[in-house]
């Protein structure tokens, strides 16, 4: 019988002197194949919480998000809704030959709003820029071989069309929106590992389309989070990025792919 490979770690993130708990990651390895679980802690109020999206009180005691060996992934918040289900990031199974990069999730948090009450965090990994108090996290998944440090133009979006005769062109990538480009390991089974990468810009930044979940007390929403289809709300981000940079004239037709012809392409890079 093939032996079962367990490993848990708490995450908490890092607010002035002290640190807020929000979670914990798990990896199952059994039969050569890999789960993940990230399970949430929205603190003591989780039982009752605002979502702004159904204006309706939610009970996240048990909220967690899977990632599961064959692709499929579910998120679930409470005991008793039906779960959203929906393939990881781009569809691909959890485990692939190629060994690239793999998006999970992308949460946002707003610091400054969360009471005192959700300040617990013992025994946990506590990560978090030192110097914002508002940014994303891009959770990733990646074989423990991929280099710490992103390159330059992992994931990007060009915007591009027709000018008389001329084209216009503009292009943003996640450099535009990086922390920094080191990522930071949180969760490490059979040669894989769950990543960090923060980001300093947030889903709140522009409008609140996003499934928001706040305390009643509380005037802003402190986290959001997104775990199926994750590229969307990333791509509007960089997409963003792109639309304020110089628009750029050629008479060339600017070398992208196919597949990147349309207003909000997203095209990706090992």
């Amino acid at each position: 019988m093939e032996e079962v490979i367990i490993e848990k770690v708490k995450i908490a993130l890092r607010k002035e002197k002290s640190s807020i708990a929000i979670g914990n990651f798990r990896g199952k390895f059994e039969n050569g194949e890999l789960d993940i679980y990230y399970n949430l802690d929205c603190g003591k109020s989780k039982r009752k919480m605002l979502n702004v999206t159904t204006g309706c009180d939610d009970d996240l005691s048990k909220a967690h998000y899977s990632c599961h060996f064959s692709g499929e992934g579910h998120l679930k918040l409470n005991s008793f809704s039906t779960s959203q289900k929906g393939n990881i990031s781009d569809g691909r199974p959890l485990i692939n030959k190629e060994e690239d990069l793999l998006i999970l999730g992308l949460e946002s948090f707003c610091l400054d709003g969360i009471l005192p009450e959700t300040n617990k965090a013992d025994d946990s990994i506590v990560i978090g820029p030192d110097n914002l108090s508002r940014y994303s996290i891009l959770w990733l998944f990646v074989h423990s071989s991929y280099p710490n440090t992103l390159p330059n133009r992992t994931f990007w979006v060009n915007l591009w069309g027709n000018q008389k005769e001329l084209y216009r062109f503009q292009t943003a990538s996640l450099s535009d929106i990086l922390v920094s480009h080191d990522t930071l390991t949180v969760l490490k089974i059979n040669n894989w590992t769950v990543r960090a990468c923060f980001l300093k810009t947030t889903t709140f930044d522009e409008n609140n389309d996003t499934s928001l979940m706040f305390l009643k007390s509380q005037q802003l929403p402190w986290r959001s989070l997104v775990f199926v289809d994750p590229h969307l709300p990333l791509s509007k981000m960089i997409r963003e990025k792109a639309l304020k940079k110089r628009i750029i004239l050629t008479t060339q037709k600017p070398f992208i792919t196919e597949n990147s012809a349309s207003s909000a392409a997203w095209v990706k890079v090992s």
